[in-house]
């Protein structure tokens, strides 16, 4: 019996290999197809670390949440749970926003509301952070109010 020489395993990466021509914007993806692309090929490093997108809030006139430009639609419960936190000096405990925002509700409802705007929330854009006690603006929220506080 013969013994084989260890050789390390070479780890196959999960996307598929882009073979880029610059010139006419024409890449492979190692299958023989062809395709064309809008002068830019996304890398797969790319895809692995996500950059935060920039998010805006706009409170003066009409409402509004915005991705990179983009505006972002959200249900009302959303909306006034986000509006409600942004115009708070700092973060806000869960029970004061379901009391304020559902008052009308029994607790255990207005709690339920709140967790199920939270979840569409967290489904459209990473505005919020919260735990078990608060909920806050996450990082590099930008709202208009507040830079308009600090211009004055």
């Amino acid at each position: 019996m013969s013994a084989r020489p260890l050789t390390p395993r070479r780890r196959v990466p999960s996307f598929p290999a882009v073979i880029t021509d610059s010139r006419t914007n024409i890449y492979s993806t190692g299958s023989g197809r062809r395709l064309a692309t809008p002068n830019f090929v996304v890398s797969p490093l790319a895809v692995r670390h996500r950059v935060t997108p920039a998010l805006s809030i706009r409170l003066l006139g009409r409402f509004e949440l915005a991705r990179n430009g983009a505006v972002v639609p959200l249900a009302l419960g959303s909306q006034r749970l986000l509006v409600f936190v942004a115009l708070a000096s700092g973060p806000v405990r869960r029970d004061t926003a379901a009391g304020r925002l559902w008052p009308e509700v029994p607790e255990r409802r207005a709690h339920a509301n709140l967790r199920a705007a939270l979840a569409r929330l967290r489904g459209r854009a990473p505005v919020l952070r919260a735990d078990a006690l608060e909920i806050a603006l996450a990082d590099r929220v930008r709202v208009d109010l507040d830079d308009g506080r600090a211009m004055a």
